[in-house]
């Protein structure tokens, strides 16, 4: 039989980031509020400034942020960068492969029930969509990744349509 797949889109993504990813460990981001604002501290007597905890989507960062934080959990769980491109994540043992492109994901492993570990563990550390699986798609039904529906046929082969490209 041939393997399984299932997409998922880790939604608000940058703003699910680890707090030291994307800046170094060293900088840090610091937001003056406006003065409408009055953020003052009575113990030390001064006007204070928030410090950013999550990467913002308007930061340059953002997205490195995001990179980083998605890279570190894939590489706690096993697995690891394809040397050929920075968007695949492969696990020998229990074999599983992950695409990501930004915060669309696409998970495939040759046994289901590793494929739902994944996903559960992915669905823990990040708010998601409902993963769409593959085996349950049809035609009439595809599913989307990165405009791309995929599908199944009824005899278990996969087919592709692109939609929405410019």
């Amino acid at each position: 039989s041939g393997g399984f797949c299932a997409t998922i889109d880790i939604t608000t993504a940058f703003l699910q980031t680890d707090a030291d990813a994307g800046t170094g460990s060293r900088k840090r981001t610091f937001l003056r509020m406006p003065a409408c604002f009055k953020l003052f501290n009575p113990l030390d007597g001064k006007w204070g400034v928030l410090k950013v905890l999550k990467s913002i989507y308007g930061l340059a960062t953002a997205p490195k942020a995001w990179k980083e934080t998605l890279s570190r959990f894939l590489l706690e769980l096993g697995f690891v960068e394809c040397k050929y491109d920075d968007g695949v994540f492969i696990r020998h043992e229990p074999f599983a492969v992950v695409v990501v492109y930004v915060d669309d994901l696409m998970c495939l492993s040759m046994n289901l029930s590793v494929l739902d570990d994944l996903l559960a563990q992915i669905r823990t550390r990040f708010d998601t969509t409902e993963p769409n699986f593959l085996h349950k798609s049809s035609r009439a039904n595809p599913i989307d990744f990165v405009a791309i529906n995929l599908f199944q046929e009824s005899n278990g082969t996969g087919d592709s349509s692109h939609t929405n490209l410019v």
